[in-house]
């Protein structure tokens, strides 16, 4: 088994390989590929981008003919002493991070792969699938708090938020190492919100429509030391005021959970959604690793 560095256009032909929000990617071009490759075949394919803060797994697939082989936990020993060998001697290497969506079938896998190679699970939360009217049964006393919370400039829209404020907290995301996202582009406004405390963006809810007119939670970020945990509640509950305004009461929506807290109150909040996926946030500490 060889492992072999790819540049991305090399990468792109096997993008079945890939996950495919990936491949879309607009950074496709600046991350690093990882191929393992045994007798001419290509068996996985590792994607690392090293420029962020924290240096983050994008994504990582083995051919299901070469499953139980070790071929994943290879590929990420491989890339994490990669990126180790270009960090200047003495410096702080800081963590790797890597956050992957599992089902009922792979979940035990994805968990024991990591773990295996010295990962710390952070968070294991869930994706919850329901349709707007589901969400919505029995909604009408919390749409009017949050509406009112709306009018009183707690909450907004992307749509009616100023420009300039949601690109910064944007790129403040994306510069912490907190989400990779850089602009406002392809998120969904009416139901993409923030939460704002002294005219300061403290919390957001981030929505994309999907290609089949789900609309999919990609993000939930609260400010630890600013909001409360009852602001993701609200988040939740403002998503749902835009979406019900603009979508027919059967579009499909997804939420996202990130952590035990967090799942507990969207089970509240949204009693008809259903658990379609896990979440899991996985944390390797480079300056434990002797290279």
């Amino acid at each position: 088994m060889q492992i072999k560095k790819a540049r991305p256009e090399q990468a792109m032909e096997f993008k079945e390989f890939i996950l495919p929000e990936v491949v879309r990617d607009q950074s496709f071009n600046r991350y690093v590929y990882y191929m393992a490759i045994e007798d001419h075949v290509l068996c996985g394919i590792l994607v690392l981008d090293p420029l962020m803060i924290d240096p983050e797994i994008k994504s990582i697939c083995v051919s299901l003919s070469y499953e139980g082989r070790g071929i994943a936990t290879l590929l990420l020993r491989y890339a994490t002493y990669d990126y180790m060998s270009g960090i200047t001697m003495g410096s702080n290497p800081g963590h790797m991070i890597a956050g992957f969506m599992a089902d009922a079938e792979n979940e035990a896998a994805i968990m024991r792969v990591f773990e295996k190679s010295g990962f710390t699970l952070l968070e294991k939360g869930g994706y919850y699938r329901a349709t707007l009217r589901d969400a919505m049964a029995h909604k009408t006393q919390m749409l009017e708090a949050v509406k009112a919370r709306m009018e009183m400039g707690a909450f907004v829209s992307l749509k009616n938020a100023r420009p300039a404020m949601a690109r910064n907290y944007l790129r403040y995301l994306n510069e912490s190492g907190i989400y990779p996202i850089t602009d406002t582009r392809g998120l969904e406004e009416d139901i993409t919100c923030f939460g704002i405390k002294d005219e300061k963006i403290t919390s957001c809810i981030l929505f994309k429509k999907e290609d089949d007119g789900t609309l999919y939670n990609q993000f939930v970020y609260r400010d630890p030391d600013l909001s409360a945990v009852q602001d993701v509640g609200f988040l939740f509950a403002a998503s749902l005021s835009g979406a019900v305004d603009k979508y027919d009461k059967d579009t499909p929506i997804v939420f996202l959970a990130i952590n035990d807290e967090s799942e507990k109150l969207l089970k509240k909040t949204i009693k008809g959604a259903t658990k379609t996926e896990t979440s899991l946030m996985y944390e390797l500490d480079l300056s434990s690793l002797e290279v």
